[in-house]
């Protein structure tokens, strides 16, 4: 192989490692460094750029992919009654899926979309389940994965029962400032479980 070649794939490596950079880290942290099983997985991933309101799962389909958000953020709603409530926010860096009921071949009561311009990284179920039979890593990285994404809902959940929609507020200001930022207050009233004008009293508060 001669250097011209070498120069090319060189460049394209470091050219690929710049675009996904948050997924290497995400694999990082779950494979614990392993930079065998981190190339082995990042390889299989592919890449969406989606615009704002372009949807990757809709209710009353089965989930069958992880969504990984690179850049921008996902939204997770519902339709109740021709009104969107707002059940999370995915934002960059983490990962999104309804493999709660995609594993039990359960269609899914939500809807998975773009909450802005966003690129992210997409991991096929079926093919996560072959790499788990060839490789004991992969396995590994998969119940580490489906732990993130339960623990990471279980704690959106938890906040909205013990938290009022002010406290809950109050705790996005602390923890997710850019997160107010970037979102409608329509879509965040939605999430908060009141009407904007009571979100409008609430920011004024602060």
């Amino acid at each position: 192989m001669n250097d011209y070649i070498i120069a090319i794939r060189l460049h394209l490596f470091v050219y690929l490692a710049m675009t996904n950079v948050k997924l290497l880290e995400f694999l990082r942290l779950l494979t614990l460094n392993s930079e065998e099983s981190v190339s082995l997985l990042a390889g299989n991933f592919e890449s969406k750029i989606l615009q704002k309101g372009n949807i990757l799962l809709k209710e009353g389909e089965i989930c069958t992919a992880f969504y990984f958000v690179e850049s921008g953020y996902l939204r997770t709603c519902y339709d109740k009654g021709g009104t969107e409530i707002n059940l999370y926010f995915h934002m960059d860096g983490s990962m999104s899926s309804d493999h709660r009921n995609a594993k039990a071949g359960i269609a899914s009561k939500f809807t998975i979309k773009a909450g802005e311009k966003s690129e992210v990284w997409i991991l096929n179920r079926k093919k996560l389940e072959e790499l788990c039979y060839a490789n004991e890593q992969i396995m590994v990285f998969a119940r580490r994965l489906v732990s993130h994404i339960a623990l990471n809902l279980n704690d959106n959940e938890l906040l909205s029962k013990i938290y009022s929609p002010a406290e809950r507020y109050t705790h996005m200001q602390k923890n997710h400032p850019d997160l107010l930022q970037r979102i409608s207050l329509s879509n965040l009233a939605s999430y908060l479980g009141i009407d904007r004008r009571t979100l409008t009293r609430i920011r004024g508060k602060k």
